[in-house]
């Protein structure tokens, strides 16, 4: 007996049982289990190859949004060579981001800044506290195509004074193509309050107050500073999710208000808690507050999801978690849903820039995050949400590789290409870059054997299982491991971000791993 492979029963023993197929399958296919008991060739999540921005420098404050008229995503940052309010755009086409050449929006150093995309005039528009006296202030883009944009529209001031967490989202029931409305709120370090107001821009770039600024949240001592702002289309109204912190006794809270910009005022309902109710051990989300993360999203069915660094009192140990929050109605306090742990086992001061957005093509939500347990760079996860369950996937899709850090983090959903665009400063400081990443239909987790034979669409066919031997090789070392690769689903030697799957005995034949 010359080698192992004369030992093995042939055809893989007993692991081996019969599946129908979900498209063609050829002879020595890796497949997967679907969700309806067929068989399909795996299509793993896949991250495009990052792409840079022209010049060698790294950004603060970063938040984004997509155009679906350009197809680009708009990045809006503190230039640190400049210090001044900076914008680029990158255009998307399948994996591949090509930054365009960086525009000043405003001259001047910025602490929070946020981004919109007025649909309907086809600008974006940005808004952000300065640095020095705080004033928060507006600005839309006023012309330009592909990732070129002007910024000669109007420097608007919404309101003077020492400000902060400014956030800003679109308002499209009173929009057209003539003028847009933006809903804005923000933090006032004087009084502790937070305000909204409704923000009219032209199609000409002009931009006015048409309604506030309007205190949204008040009590004396405390301070409601905004984590997180959504436009729910269902209900036609924003949603937005205050912290509420007492700093003289260390109180702390959370809580969602529903606003509804009526044609002479602004409505908006009461508090409604999320998690543990203000006092000594109340729920925050204990992120920076600072305005350069998405932390919410809505799959556009009455329900958003904020997601987010959470904890219980100023002691308390934080956990990645996810709250349903579902509209009641015109100014009526939306409902809160119990909290979901995203990464059960993991706590701590670990998770940095959470950003959700809803991929509308695989009818999921993507929640990227840099996370401690992965030195810090961007994890991704996947979730459903079925009426008011969420439910986070198995899997998780590392973005180290890409070096994607938590540094300046951002995303945003391309609906033409179907893709999460991410963004990051590297590590160590390097060019800020963005990368891809299109959820697949059949992931590695999902991995049940290798096919015996060729399987015709919709037919039966043999599979060797897990623990099986497969003979449909051809070209494998023996004595070499093989592997998964995460980004393709095929058999590779290449171990690095892969999933073992067995060794080679023979040059056609493998010895799959156990369960």
């Amino acid at each position: 007996m010359s080698n192992l492979s004369e030992l093995l029963p042939s055809g893989g023993g007993q692991n081996a049982l019969n599946f129908t197929a979900t498209g063609t399958l050829s002879n020595g296919a890796v497949v997967g289990l679907k969700s309806d008991g067929t068989v399909a060739v795996l299509d793993p999540d896949a991250v495009g190859s990052p792409a840079d921005f022209p010049s060698n420098y790294n950004v603060q404050l970063a938040a984004a949004c997509y155009d679906s008229i350009r197809d680009v995503v708009h990045v809006a940052y503190k230039d640190l060579g400049t210090s001044y309010v900076t914008h680029s755009a990158g255009s998307i086409s399948g994996s591949t981001i090509t930054w365009g050449t960086k525009s000043t929006v405003a001259s001047e150093d910025p602490k929070d800044i946020d981004i919109a995309m007025n649909e309907s005039i086809q600008f974006p528009i940005i808004a952000f506290c300065q640095s020095s006296g705080g004033n928060v202030k507006v600005r839309s883009g006023s012309g330009g195509s592909g990732t070129t944009m002007n910024w000669n529209g109007n420097l608007l001031v919404v309101q003077y004074g020492d400000n902060n967490n400014c956030m800003i989202v679109p308002n499209p029931p009173n929009s057209d193509s003539s003028s847009a409305e933006t809903c804005i709120v923000f933090n006032t370090q004087s009084n502790g309050r937070a305000y909204v107001a409704a923000l009219t821009t032209t199609s000409g770039a002009s931009t006015s107050i048409r309604l506030g600024p309007t205190t949204l949240a008040y009590v004396a001592n405390t301070h409601f500073l905004p984590v997180g702002l959504i436009y729910d289309a269902t209900a036609q109204s924003q949603v937005c999710v205050l912290n509420q912190v007492n700093y003289s006794n260390a109180y702390q809270g959370c809580q969602a208000h529903q606003i509804n910009i009526a044609s002479t005022q602004i409505n908006f309902s009461t508090g409604a808690t999320i998690g543990t109710a203000f006092g000594a051990s109340g729920t925050t989300c204990d992120e920076s507050l600072s305005s350069n993360t998405r932390r919410m999203a809505t799959s556009g069915n009455g329900k958003q999801v904020i997601t987010g660094s959470f904890k219980e009192g100023s002691g308390g140990s934080n956990t990645l978690r996810a709250y349903v929050i579902t509209t009641n109605g015109t100014s009526q306090a939306p409902s809160i849903a119990s909290p979901v742990d995203m990464l059960p086992g993991q706590s701590g001061n670990i998770f940095y820039g959470t950003n959700t957005v809803y991929d509308s093509n695989a009818g999921l939500f993507v929640t990227v995050v840099g996370l401690g347990t992965n030195s810090y760079y961007a994890t991704v996860l996947t979730s459903t949400l079925s009426g008011t369950t969420f439910t986070v996937n198995s899997g998780q899709t590392s973005l180290q590789s890409q070096n994607i850090y938590y540094d300046a983090i951002t995303a945003t959903y391309s609906d033409h290409t179907n893709n999460t665009v991410i963004t990051s400063n590297q590590n160590p400081v390097a060019a800020y870059r963005g990368v891809t990443f299109a959820v697949g239909t059949l992931n590695v987790d999902k991995l049940i054997g290798i096919t015996a034979q060729a399987i015709s669409n919709g037919a039966s066919g043999t599979v060797n299982l897990l623990g099986g031997i497969n003979e449909s090789q051809s070209g494998l070392t023996p004595g070499l491991d093989y592997y998964v690769d995460a980004s393709t689903g095929q058999l590779t030697a290449t171990s690095s971000g892969n999933t073992f799957i067995g060794t080679a005995v023979s040059a056609t034949t493998l010895n799959i791993k156990d369960l």
